[in-house]
């Protein structure tokens, strides 16, 4: 009889639902392993390595047969957290579990991965330690995501600008290096977790939101709602600044803000209103000299006309000193011009050293005994293109004011020199540099000098140092329009209680350039020359019209273009159109002259104007070598351009060519 269970031909069933139930478990075991995307392994007692499962190699890209023998200190591992390894290490030695050992490895094709470990120890039946089993898995991306975010904090913190982040319920969840500094020195109470509301109402109590008549919990209302709604940007005055606070919601709920000091900005935004400010006078100044000449176009030709008709002495005493008075007020209106940059130049190719040397005994003259002076001229000084009585009128100016600056005495010294082309114009920072040869003229004194705020304010018009009444404040104004005007460079350099260098720069020449011809001592017109005054200022054309019928000439007269085109069309014998430039109606001055060499060919011209050229030409561009009068004119001014165009060969028609003849010019 058998026993009751066991079969004759194999082993007990019992025995074979075990290894079934156990092979079952295996390979559930062995699927889960599969699936997971973490890897199995195991170790010898030794810590050799005897099982990697496959998911290593998906990840990682290696064999883990490579692995096999090896322990991890033969692996030359980088751990993430040294400490944290040798804790974990010393777990391991006490055959202990362990968690979380995350270390870093180059792998065969050069890819550095960071790979989490954890294990428990083995034994077999009899307790003895066997090995480590465990689980591995792939930390690159997570370590990557983390080191990545640790510099981004190292570069937020390290902002210049305040930075801070408040969380969906309003309240300030992060905040940079920057940030917290300003807060600690200004609002002490405002920290990590404070309410976006308290940190308004801790601005609006020191000061730097101006509520502008609002109840405090309505405004404080007010930006919270705009905060939330959206970016926005509103600018405070703070610790003496300007600041730019800008907030941005993010999608999560929390909003960024940016603390943005526009201080500097500001600065510059004002230096350029300030200088478009300038430019605007300058406009301003050139408008008020064309009138100021046409008064006193009539003032001299009245008094010229007067002289000549009276033959008392003590009438002529007083012409003279209205003529002189009248001449002083066309060097006020030039002076005016070359602040505004637009004056009339006479250049010329002047030899530097000649020129100094020439005024040198005017410069000695006004130097007070106290000041000693020199003069340092170099060797073979390049020319200058420009006009030497404003390049004169600059350098006595820049005396003047040297000599004002050393009332208990010093040294005051003229030095000359030239200077290679691609260096600067000044030995100072921002000084600006010539790209051409140069010769440049610098006046220094070893005065009481300039802050660099006074420094910054001195080439604005009315600025001065001096006491009321001693100075105008145009000086340096007007020296930096000649410059400039005769395409050079000014520069200044003071420091208080050293003194001041005041330093032109003017594009060098060695050849004389050619000069427009000059005609002398010509003869006069035949009286029988017919001349047509055309202009719209009735006491200005009357008092041109006597000045040529004095010296012979027959006149006809015109107050606007289209008069004069009329006149024109009806008497062939006109042999010169004077006219101004700027008139009423359709026709300009330079539109009118066009039209009458249309008309007839061999017409001569001239312009005459209140403006300078350049203003002129901006409006109207002229041929080069139409003459253009400017106002006030003498007599012998005008009789001398008369003569000459009267003297000289038809202007080319072509001349003409890129003329329009309603080209409209806005006085």
């Amino acid at each position: 009889m058998g026993v009751i269970g066991r079969n004759e031909a194999g082993p007990p069933l019992a025995d074979r639902d075990l290894e079934t139930r156990l092979a079952d478990q295996i390979r559930d075991w062995q699927d889960f392993a599969k699936s997971a995307r973490d890897w199995l392994w195991t170790t010898d007692a030794e810590g050799r390595f005897t099982h990697i499962s496959e998911q290593f190699r998906e990840i990682c890209g290696e064999r883990p047969e490579y692995f096999y023998g090896k322990t991890r200190e033969e692996m030359a591992l980088r751990y993430l957290d040294p400490e944290v390894a040798e804790k974990i290490f010393a777990d391991i030695k006490a055959l202990k579990p362990f968690r979380d050992l995350v270390f870093q490895r180059a792998t065969e094709d050069g890819r550095k991965v960071w790979i989490r470990s954890s294990g428990v120890p083995r034994f077999d039946a009899e307790g003895r330690f066997i090995g480590y089993r465990g689980a591995g898995s792939d930390l690159t991306e997570f370590v990557t995501t983390w080191e990545r975010r640790n510099q981004l904090a190292v570069l937020l913190h390290s902002a210049p600008f305040g930075m801070m982040m408040i969380d969906a319920d309003l309240r300030i969840q992060l905040a940079n290096a920057a940030l917290l500094d300003f807060l600690d020195t200004v609002m002490p109470n405002i920290k990590i977790g404070s309410s976006m509301r308290e940190f308004l109402r801790t601005g609006i109590q020191l000061g730097f939101v101006a509520l502008e008549g609002e109840d405090e919990e309505v405004f404080v209302a007010k930006r919270m709602e705009q905060i939330v709604s959206g970016p926005s940007v509103v600018e405070r005055q703070l610790m003496g600044g300007s600041f730019e606070i800008r907030s941005h919601p993010l999608p999560d709920g929390s909003i960024l803000f940016y603390f943005v000091d526009v201080s500097e900005e500001r600065r510059l935004r004002d230096q350029l209103m300030q200088t478009q400010r300038i430019e605007a006078m300058g406009h301003l100044t050139a408008g008020i000299a064309h009138d100021f000449n046409n008064l006193m176009e009539v003032i001299l030709g009245s008094l010229e006309l007067l002289r000549a008709d009276r033959g008392s002495t003590d009438a002529d005493d007083l012409l003279d000193m209205a003529t002189r008075a009248t001449e002083r007020g066309a060097q006020l209106t030039s002076q005016l011009l070359s602040f505004s940059g637009e004056a009339k130049l006479s250049p010329e190719l002047l030899q530097i050293e000649e020129l100094v040397r020439k005024i040198e005994p005017r410069l000695r003259q006004l130097v007070p005994a106290k000041v000693n002076m020199e003069f340092l001229l170099g060797e073979d000084l390049l020319g200058a293109w420009m006009d030497p009585r404003q390049f004169e009128g600059a350098i006595v100016n820049l005396v003047q004011n040297a000599c004002d600056a050393m009332p208990e005495g010093g040294l005051l010294t003229i030095l000359a020199e030239n200077r290679d082309g691609g260096i600067t114009c000044g030995n100072w920072p921002d000084a600006p540099i010539m790209e051409d040869e140069h010769v440049s003229i610098s006046v220094i004194d070893t005065g009481i000098g300039m802050t660099k705020k006074m420094t910054e304010k001195a080439l604005e018009p009315f600025f001065t140092t001096k006491e009321v009444g001693q100075g105008s404040g145009l000086g340096l104004s007007m020296v930096h329009g000649f410059t400039m005007q005769s395409s050079g460079h000014f520069t200044i350099e003071s420091m208080p209680g050293e003194g001041t260098t005041v330093r032109l720069c003017f594009p060098g020449f060695i050849e004389r350039r050619s000069q427009a011809r000059k005609p002398a001592g010509l003869e006069a017109a035949p009286d029988t020359a017919h001349i047509l005054v055309v202009e719209d200022t009735d006491d200005v054309r009357v008092v041109i019209r006597r000045q040529l019928e004095r010296d012979g000439y027959r006149i006809s007269e015109a107050v606007a273009g289209s008069e004069a085109l009329e006149l024109l069309s009806k008497d062939p014998t006109i042999d010169l159109v004077l006219s101004d430039v700027v008139m009423p109606g359709e026709y300009q001055g330079p539109a009118l002259l066009r039209k009458a060499r249309e008309m007839y060919p061999g017409i001569r011209t001239i312009l005459m104007s209140g403006y300078p050229r350049s203003s002129v030409d901006q409006d109207c561009p002229l041929p080069s070598d139409t003459l253009l009068l400017s106002k006030p004119m003498s007599n012998a001014e005008l009789l001398e351009a008369v003569q000459q165009v009267l003297a000289e060969p038809a202007l080319d028609q072509d001349s003409w060519s890129g003329q329009s003849v309603d080209q409209p010019i806005v006085d």
